[in-house]
């Protein structure tokens, strides 16, 4: 899938010696000797942890070759030889994280920016110490629920190399995608603050040396071995006229704002530069230790309240929070005051501060509102084209969620299809241009609401209700996300709605209108969960009946795999 939610399918060609297709989801193991079969053993193959779904552990869920291709031959005598060896990258969750975003553990997959990438680097085993130096193995896009690729809820990391040269011409980078033009300081994502050399990102000195709460990494949550980990952009350095630096040596300095040489300040004393609340992560593998998180005093009251509304995040997959600035008054403090450097609160720790801040808590804690890897929406062609959203309350009802004098009435709305509750909820939340806000700023571009529910006077005058299937679907996720499952119970059974034997089904319909019948329904099977829409216009109750009967019967075979 691309960042528009497009899939593509590959067919390879089997009368062409290349990567195998199906080395998707087998195990780690015997994907790496089939690799190694198919390419008559000329090709390094090598295997590399990845964080996974928990399904997906100990599989492959992913390549630096792509699945299908022919392996590529450098010389007349067919002798494969590519950029790098072949890595095959195999799931892992929260017990895998150093393996997976440090270098120096003396793993075959120890990454070397100076090895030659022909070969195996194995040149790692022999540093001293081991760097929080992998964050550009956590790429990937990674999605709120119920939001696809490209439709806005989701964000991209993406793998770059230095001075602009592809991954693995260089060493590799972490970006957020968008921010690859602002500059290689101001852009990199990063698990720690480098000063001049590795000291600002060293975890563990392997001979104990330095014991691990005396490290400058000591106050990031990588070194409590609780699985999770923060990333941040713009290494913690301070700013100056816009520009990310430093903030010693004789080469980069701030005089009252302006960049210059440190050498060139009469003075000697820096003034000027902030540091700036950007870009801040926590990233969390399957199996981190979250309750452990939340009861560190790292979270603010207002991020756990919310968090505890929104409900549980779904812990099966890795997922991220994200810090808001909009939820700081200060994002800006100065680096410098009386030419002596200060700590910046918005990082956990710089080697300045002998790698302790007193960071800021987070605004946001996890929560079933967190971006999740591969979240996604089976839809058909159809799935953006509008219709009239008879039936539709979920945006009243998701809208209505937390305003003491609307919440109420949209339960009532939810549980009896109730219109007349549902205009009252709406009065409450100050009318259909606040709905409408509301859909816009939460990614619902397809649907908007132009009439009460019920209205059919103001239809035939042309005010009309709209949404998406994908839309609808999306929406349905998000009322699962908050517990408002349980409140739609319409039986669509006695419409003539087959309902596949051990499926739960939770539904409303809408119909009348615009001669449209609609189904919305949220369905479980063997403990997994699905959003259903279904819309239709002038067909009728049978006929959208067996298209809504059809697609359940395909939804349940879907789900028991």
């Amino acid at each position: 899938m691309d960042d528009n939610g497009a899939i593509y399918l590959g067919i390879p060609d089997p009368s062409v010696e290349g990567m195998p297709a199906d080395v998707i989801g087998m195990d780690k193991d015997e994907a790496k000797t089939a690799v190694e079969n198919a390419s008559n053993n000329k090709i390094e193959v090598i295997l590399e942890p990845r964080f996974s779904a928990k399904k997906d552990f100990g599989k492959i869920v992913a390549s630096n070759y792509i699945f299908g291709a022919p392996f590529e031959a450098s010389n007349e005598e067919n002798d494969y030889k590519i950029l790098q060896p072949i890595r095959l990258y195999y799931g892992v969750g929260a017990d895998n994280t150093e393996d997976v975003v440090t270098t120096g553990s003396g793993s075959d997959y120890d990454f070397d920016p100076h090895a030659d990438y022909a070969s195996t680097s194995k040149s790692d085993r022999s540093l001293p110490y081991i760097s929080a130096t992998g964050e550009w193995r956590v790429t990937g896009t990674y999605c709120k629920d119920g939001f696809l690729p490209g439709s806005g809820g989701c964000i991209s990391l993406i793998s770059k190399g230095q001075d602009g040269m592809k991954y693995g011409s260089g060493y590799p980078y972490l970006v957020r995608k968008g921010d690859e033009s602002n500059g290689i300081w101001n852009d990199r994502v990063t698990l720690c603050t480098p000063t001049g050399d590795i000291g600002g990102c060293i975890l563990h000195y392997k001979d104990g040396s330095i014991p691990d709460n005396e490290t400058n990494m000591r106050n990031h949550l990588l070194a409590k071995q609780w699985g999770m980990f923060e990333m941040y952009r713009g290494y913690g350095w301070p700013v100056c006229d816009g520009t990310v630096y430093r903030g010693y040596g004789e080469t980069e300095g701030c005089d009252h704002g302006q960049y210059v040489r440190t050498d060139d300040i009469p003075d000697g004393q820096q003034s000027g530069a902030t540091y700036e609340m950007d870009d801040f992560y926590v990233y969390f593998p399957v199996g981190s230790k979250i309750s452990k998180l939340e009861d560190s005093d790292y979270f603010s009251n207002k991020a756990l309240a919310a968090a505890n509304k929104a409900g549980k995040p779904d812990t099966d997959r890795p997922f991220f929070i994200m810090r808001d600035p909009k939820g700081y008054k200060t994002t800006s403090v100065e680096a410098y005051k009386n030419g002596e450097q200060t700590t910046n609160p918005f990082v956990p720790g710089i080697p300045m501060s002998g790698g302790y801040n007193p960071l800021v808590k987070m605004d946001v804690a996890p929560s079933a509102d967190a971006s999740s890897e591969d979240s996604a929406i089976a839809n058909t062609s159809q799935s953006s084209k509008k219709f009239v959203a008879a039936g539709l309350y979920l945006p009243v009802y998701l809208a209505s969620q937390g305003n003491g004098n609307a919440e109420g009435l949209a339960n009532t709305m939810m549980t009896g299809m109730d219109n007349s509750a549902g205009n009252q909820a709406v009065g409450a939340l100050g009318g259909w241009s606040a709905v409408n806000s509301w859909l816009s700023s939460h990614g619902y571009s397809g649907t908007s609401f132009n009439r009460d529910f019920g209205d059919v006077q103001a239809s035939n005058a042309g005010y009309e209700n709209y949404s998406t299937a994908r839309d609808a679907a999306r929406m349905l996720v998000a009322v699962d996300a908050v517990g408002g499952t349980g409140l739609m119970n319409t039986d669509i059974a006695s419409e003539g709605v087959v309902i596949p034997s051990g499926m739960t089904v939770h539904a409303h319909r809408g119909m009348g209108i615009q001669n449209t019948w609609n189904y919305f329904a949220i369905v479980e099977v063997n403990g997994n969960k699905a959003a259903v829409s279904v819309v239709t216009q002038n067909q009728g109750q049978d006929r959208a009946a067996q298209l809504m009967s059809q697609v359940l019967a395909s939804v349940d075979s879907t789900l028991r795999k």
